[in-house]
C-alpha cells in the first residue's frame, strides 16, 4: 500500500437470493487478501446485511465496492432505485427484518445514502484500529 492511496475491488451481482452470500465471500477474500482479518467479520455482516437490503428493495442490478487506505475501509452498494432509500426501522427485536441498518450503524465509523444518476449508493466507513473492538 502506498502513501494516502486508495486499493479498490467491485464487484456486479445479479438481484438473486445468492446475491448476499457472493458479497461475502468476495469482501472476505478481499479483506483476508489485503491482510486486515481483523476486520473481516464486521465487513462481511454489513455486506450481508447492505446487499440483502438492496436485492429485497430495489431488485435491481447491485455494486459491491470495497476500498481501503492506510486507516480505513469503506465499503459502498449501489443499486439502480434512486426514490427508495434505505432508513433504519424500529429495533424492536420481535417484529421481523429491519434491524440490518441499526447493525450496520453499529459497527461503522459512519454512513450514509448518496443518490446518483442512476440510483443510489449506500457507504460505509470503518476505521482499521477500531473495527474489532466494536463487534
Amino acid at each position: 500500500m502506498s502513501g494516502s492511496g486508495w486499493t479498490e475491488r467491485s464487484l456486479v451481482l445479479p438481484p438473486q437470493a445468492s446475491a448476499p452470500q457472493l458479497a461475502r465471500d468476495f469482501v472476505v477474500e478481499t479483506v483476508s487478501a489485503w491482510q486486515l482479518q481483523e476486520s473481516e467479520e464486521a465487513v462481511a455482516l454489513i455486506t450481508s446485511e447492505l446487499v440483502t437490503n438492496a436485492v429485497r428493495h430495489a431488485g435491481t442490478e447491485v455494486t459491491v465496492r470495497i476500498r481501503k487506505d492506510a486507516s480505513e475501509i469503506t465499503i459502498d452498494v449501489a443499486d439502480g432505485v434512486a426514490d427508495r432509500v434505505p432508513r433504519v426501522s424500529s429495533s424492536d427485536a420481535s417484529i421481523p427484518g429491519g434491524v440490518g441498518l441499526l447493525i450496520v450503524g453499529r459497527l461503522a465509523e459512519s454512513w450514509g445514502v448518496e443518490r446518483r444518476r442512476n440510483g443510489k449508493s449506500v457507504w460505509v466507513r470503518l476505521a482499521l484500529d477500531s473495527t474489532a473492538d466494536r463487534l
